[in-house]
Parts: structure tokens; sequence; C-alpha cells
């Protein structure tokens, strides 16, 4: 019950006070209804207590007299009319409070998935390599939105309490002997059914696991669906799958059940209660009819309050499981930012430097003692075999990795020392996994950026030599890529991929094994496009091909994490 307290006063992008003051509000409306009921009631059973009357007792005599105090006469027809403007009034105010707790609720899950979002770009590259991105996934949907729901469960549970809390004060002044039966019999039946949340809050902790194994694993069947379609090599994870939905299955089962117990369980206990009391209360208490009534409507009122409170309690710990892991990985993430560092303007027309550069990772050398130089404006390649450091040169150039020793400069400033991000923004990458959206080509190239222009898209589109092929296309740059960009040959992608780093302008073009997956002829072509636009990028190409050795002005050759300068082929 305390973590759901929590979630409500403690959400972010919430007014909880004032959402508790509103269901105040309502549920003080619906005290001076029920209160009104009780001299009504008795004017029309004739009874002592009744306007009509001229004695009266307890919760009646007082509605009388502040009514009198006020100047309103104490008639059936104004005692009718205070109940229902007083409900109408509670109904209005509820609505008003429990739809602001619902936009609350909205506004949780996106806050949520903003601060996680904002917490990933913001992470460490080590941290980020570490993670499966299905687990983020999970959290950004199916997560999120559960969260969500926990909120507004919290908001919904509040306001149940509040009038719980009404209704047993009012009963209270009717007889206290009924509100003390109402209390026993809802602590007791919460109490009964307490198995019940426990065995809610883990079938909602195993749902939220099975769910993010379900979506890891369902990611990773996506992204490697050609091959693992083309070799008919589904059925492991196939099963996989399955497995993992078996378990979602089973927690779903497990919470069906504590649902139903606690709706059914609840109102069979609600019912032998009712009957108890009444029969307790009129045989050996001797409370009038009139108060009995009164109260059994308040008693009826305490006990459903409390059998939805146990409901809430019950969804919520469903819920609580999605909202704690959430948070868990935004606080894991945010733990993980990516260090600050300087915060020179970066002047990316320069030449770079490696001085003595050396980086190890788990252990184990990967760079040593590297002294090269990348020229601005020209093309600089650095060739050897997979996994002898070409790539992790360029991470320490763009700062997803710092050396553990050495210095690297731009335009002769130390790269502590310069706005890491702001450097980031005059870079263009291509990358040798190529994922383009299953978008059009123009939100392909543009990435969602609403500040480039038509004549931005146009110059990229040019420099990647995409102008006949967009040309030749009935729907231009409007034409859909597909998933993966499938529906465009290796050739086609590598080309919107760079017409994609290109588009900003950038100063800097690094080019991470492009054209390994392309034939020949296709190569060939793009290594000649790359090679014209050396006057206006400073060029930085990692390959293993020889293609590229004829146009470049630096080649370095890696081997063993150790970088030597092989010649210069292109002058």
């Amino acid at each position: 019950m305390r973590k759901v307290f929590h979630i409500f006063f403690n959400a972010e992008g919430t007014r909880p006070f004032l959402v508790l003051f509103a269901l105040l509000v309502a549920a003080l409306c619906e005290a001076i209804g029920i209160s009104a009921l009780l001299p009504a009631v008795a004017i029309v059973a004739d009874q002592p207590g009744g306007a009509a009357s001229g004695s009266h007792s307890g919760l009646s005599q007082r509605v009388v007299t502040a009514l009198e105090w006020v100047g309103i006469d104490p008639t059936l027809g104004n005692l009718v009319l205070i109940i229902g403007v007083a409900l109408v009034l509670k109904a209005v105010v509820g609505f008003f409070a429990l739809t602001y707790a619902a936009n609350s609720a909205a506004r949780v899950g996106v806050r949520m998935r903003e601060r996680l979002l904002d917490a990933l770009f913001g992470a460490s590259w080590r941290f980020y390599s570490e993670q499966q991105a299905g687990s983020f996934a999970s959290a950004i949907s199916a997560d999120a939105t559960r969260a969500a729901d926990a909120y507004l469960m919290a908001a919904n549970f509040c306001a149940m309490s509040v009038q719980a809390v009404i209704y047993v004060i009012i009963t209270l002044f009717v007889d206290w002997r009924l509100a003390l039966l109402g209390l026993t019999v809802g602590i007791v039946m919460s109490q009964s059914m307490g198995f019940l949340f426990r065995m809610s809050k883990r079938a909602g902790r195993r749902q939220v696991d099975s769910t993010r194994e379900l979506t890891v694993k369902t990611v990773e069947l996506l992204g490697n669906i050609k091959p693992l379609k083309t070799m008919h090599r589904y059925n492991s994870f196939r099963t996989s799958i399955r497995k993992a939905m078996l378990r979602l299955e089973k927690a779903l089962r497990q919470r069906g059940v504590a649902q139903q117990l606690t709706v059914q369980g609840g109102d069979a206990v609600m019912a032998i209660a009712l009957c108890l009391v009444i029969y307790v209360s009129y045989t050996y208490f001797h409370i009038t009819i009139t108060a009995l009534l009164v109260g059994g409507i308040l008693f009826m009122k305490v006990l459903d309050n409390f059998g939805k409170l146990q409901r809430l309690l019950q969804q919520s710990a469903q819920t609580q499981a999605s909202y704690d892991r959430v948070q868990q990985l935004i606080a894991l993430t945010e733990a993980n930012r990516e260090a600050a560092r300087g915060t020179r303007e970066p002047d990316a027309t320069g030449d770079c430097r490696f001085e003595h550069v050396n980086f190890s990772y788990g252990g184990h050398d990967v760079l040593q003692d590297v002294n090269i130089v990348v020229p601005s404006r020209q093309v600089t390649v650095l060739k050897g075999l997979s996994g002898s450091g070409k790539t992790t040169l360029v991470d320490l150039l763009i700062g997803l990795h710092q050396p553990k020793s050495g210095r690297i400069t731009l335009a002769g400033v130390a790269l502590e020392d310069i706005d890491i991000i702001k450097l980031r923004r005059r870079i263009g990458y291509v990358s040798q996994e190529l994922s383009l959206l299953h978008a059009p080509i123009r939100e392909n190239i543009c990435l969602g950026d609403e500040s480039l222009t038509e004549d931005d898209i146009a110059h990229a589109v040019k420099l990647a030599g995409l102008e006949d092929f967009i040309a030749s296309l009935p729907q231009g740059l409007d034409t859909s890529a597909g998933e993966m960009g499938a529906r465009l040959s290796g050739g086609q992608r590598q080309r919107i991929a760079l017409a994609r780093a290109l588009v900003t302008r950038p100063d800097i073009l690094i080019l991470d094994e492009v054209t390994s997956a392309l034939d020949p002829a296709t190569e060939a072509e793009i290594v000649g496009n790359i090679r014209k636009l050396a006057h206006e990028f400073t060029i930085i190409v990692i390959t293993h091909r020889d293609a590229w050795v004829e146009v470049a002005d630096r080649l370095y050759e890696v081997r063993g994490g150790r970088v030597n300068e092989v010649g210069r082929a292109a002058a």
C-alpha cells in the first residue's frame, strides 16, 4: 500500500495535492448528500428525528439544526433537493479530478519515455554496447504504458481511500457500533485477501519479465530474418520464443485467477457480512429502522469501498513491476551517462593528430603507441583486417572511447578540451551495418530533422550520386525504402546512407567498411564518387579492400593494434 501512495505523490509531472483536494471536495459533497438522507428517511417513515417531529437525535438532529441555522426549512422537498444537488456536485468534481488524474497518467508515461530516451542517447558507448535493444524497446512501449496505468490506479486508490474515510466518519455519527462493525469487517476482508495481493505482485513481475524477454527475442529474430529464412533455421528461435510465450501465458493465468478470486470472493464476504450486521444491529443493538436503513447504506458503502480498494491494490501490484522496472532502467542508464568533456568550440576543418595513443578494453591492448595525422580536406584510409583496431581509432576521435594514454588533437586543440557534442554535429558517418527506416527515401535522408531544407536534400542527393536513381522513381524521394531498405539494391542503400551523412553539410566524413558487401563495379563507382568529395570534406575511410588504396591521400595499415603509414597513392 505504501508503494501505491509513493507512486501517486512522487510521479514526475503531476500535481497530486490538487487532485487530492478535488477528491476531498467531492467526498464532502457526498457526505452532505448522505447526511441529509437520515432526516429525509425519518420524515417518510414518520419517526422521531424527522423534520416533522419535535425531537431529533444524533446525526439527524445536527443536520436539521444546521439547515435551520442557514435559513433552510428542513422539509422533505428541500432535503431531497440537497441530496440531489450534493451528489451531482460530487459526480462533477470527481469527474474533473479523475480526468485530470488520467491526463496526468498519460504525462507520466510520456515523461518516463522521454527520460529513458534522453538517458539512452546520453549514456556512454560502452554501456550501450552491453545492453539488449529489446529491453529498451519493451520499456518504452509496454512497460511505460503499464507504468502510466500504475499511476492512474494509484490516483483511483487515493480517491477510494478518501471516500472510505468519509463514509466511516458519517457512519460514526449515525451509530458508532455500525461504524465499528464496518471497519472490522473491512479490515478482516483486506487481511484475508492479502495472499491475493502477493499473488498478483508476483504475476505482474513475471509478466514484465516474460514480455521483455519476448520483445528481445522478437527484435533479434527480425534483425536476422533474411539469413534465418534463407537457411530455414528459425526453428530454434521459434522454440525459444514459444518458451517465453508460455511463461507469459502462465503469468497472465495467475493474474486472472487472482482477479476473479478478489471480485467473487469479495462479493461473497460482503453479502455474508451484510446479513450478519443487519441481524446483530436489530436484534442486539436495537438500532431503529431509520438509522439501520441509512446506516446499512453507509455500511454497504464502506464495505464496497474496501472491496474496491482491495481490487485496486491488486491491480496496482500487477503494474507496479512495470513502473519499478522503467524507473530502474532510467536510473541505471543515467548512472552510466557519458562523462562531460570540454567546452571549446571545435574547428573541424583542421588536421587531426594522434600522438602516442594507447587504448585497452577488458584488459586487452587494442591500440599501441599510435602516431598518425589525418589531414584536412583529404582522404585518409585506415586499412587492415577485421579486429585490427581500425574502427577503434575512429571511436576515439568521435569520443565514444577515451585513450588509456596519449593525446588526440583537432586543429591543435586537445580533444578532451573540445565540446564533443558540437564536434559530432560536424561529422557525417556511414556505418558498415546499413539500417534504413521503413519510410520514404526523404525521411531516410533527413531522419526527421525539420530544419533541413529541400536545397539541403537536393545537395546531398547530388553529392551521393543519387540524382538519376531518384529521377527514375515515380514517387521520387517519397518512395518507400521498405523494411530495412529491402526494396533497394546494396549500392542504392549505400548511396542513401551517404546522402544521410552529407545532408547536414558536415566537415568530417567517416566511412566504415561501406563497400565491403558490394560487387567490384559498384564499389569502384562509389570509391570514385567519394574521391570527388575530397575537396569539400575531411574523409576517413575504414576498409580492408584494395579499391580504396588508389584514392588515398594518406594510407595507414592497421595491424595488431599498431598503425604504420605505408604511402600516399594519390597526390
